[in-house]
């Protein structure tokens, strides 16, 4: 009995961390970490929404999350700043 027990202690320690951070088993998870980011506020969001931008540079609901963030703490220059034009340059400030 005590050996189902512990087998089934270690499911469910892998369930718990599979449920919290899902990045723990795939951590280019671009959808996983951009539903994180929509769970979570301040910077840990903000780092979600990186994680899947770096991942999937074409993550557009990632690159919209991060921009609803930056509009919500008005760092608007920050988000300029993190999306470059064309050219590379980025948007004049002044």
């Amino acid at each position: 009995m005590a050996r189902k027990f512990s087998l089934e202690g270690v499911h469910q320690q892998f369930e718990l961390l599979s449920v919290r951070n899902p990045t723990w088993l795939w951590p280019t998870y671009a959808s996983a970490h951009n539903n994180l980011g929509t769970l979570t506020v301040g910077d840990q969001a903000e780092q979600h929404f990186l994680a899947a931008i770096h991942a999937q540079p074409g993550h557009v609901n990632a690159h919209y999350n991060l921009g609803q963030l930056y509009r919500s703490v008005d760092n608007r220059f920050h988000f300029v700043e993190e999306m470059p034009g064309e050219d590379g340059d980025t948007w004049d400030q002044n």
